[in-house]
């Protein structure tokens, strides 16, 4: 093999596409497939390590998508969507739960429609946001339940999907810089009272009032945040 040239090394992770393969033979599998113990260990590999409670919760909210499908966007909803066979929702690889009647189609999903739902549950019930690692999970789900399909999302999901989310950081980034503000403006505004005191010492009504007023609006922010992802 020739030296590599001086200053020309390869550094960083190689991407599938840019290496160097032979595709003109077709892949050797053995005639009666995989043992079942090599299958087992692959099939953990490609959980990712998630948890019987993490891949219900992705089943759940993959089901809530679906339902949103059919509620808002019934002419999408035999397209993007597959009814369950026996077969399917026996398989163990899959994790399918006795919920499960249809799964999604994956291939050819549309990232408008997803982010649509995304917008809907960002804003719960109660008037509260729903916490960015909430939405993420919705993320997380989709992905993971096009891995155990077998059923690829189109690229431009990704790219879609990605940027709305990023947008969803700057959101919460700017509401946390809002709180930090009025905490900022909270010492200040104690500081100066503290200041301007006279020799009788603090008027002490005046700064409770102040802390109340700079305490609720605090708490309004936190509430909209909502980062813990409560009711």
């Amino acid at each position: 093999m020739p030296a590599t040239p001086a200053g020309n090394h390869h550094r960083g992770r190689r991407h599938a596409s840019t290496r160097e393969a032979d595709d003109s033979v077709p892949i050797l599998e053995p005639d009666t497939g995989l043992l079942e113990e090599h299958q087992a260990t692959i099939q953990d590999t490609n959980d990712f390590g998630a948890t019987t409670k993490t891949r219900n919760d992705y089943r759940s909210r993959n089901r809530k998508f679906i339902n949103f499908i059919f509620e808002k966007y019934p002419s999408l909803y035999d397209y993007a969507t597959v009814l369950l066979s026996d077969d399917d929702r026996a398989d163990r690889g899959k994790y399918y739960t006795p919920k499960d009647t249809r799964d999604l189609k994956y291939t050819g999903l549309s990232a408008d429609v997803f982010t649509a739902f995304l917008s809907e549950e960002k804003t719960k019930k109660n008037g509260k946001l729903s916490s960015y690692s909430d939405l993420v999970k919705y993320y997380c789900a989709i992905k993971w339940g096009s891995i155990t399909s077998d059923r690829l999302l189109p690229s431009l999901f990704f790219s879609k999907v990605d940027a709305f989310m990023k947008r969803e950081i700057i959101d919460i980034k700017t509401c946390c810089y809002e709180i930090k503000d009025a905490i900022c403006e909270l010492s200040n505004t104690i500081k100066d009272t503290i200041n301007s005191a006279d020799e009788k010492g603090i008027n002490a009504a005046i700064l409770e009032q102040t802390i109340n007023a700079m305490e609720t609006r605090i708490m309004t922010r936190l509430d909209q945040l909502n980062p813990a992802g409560g009711v």
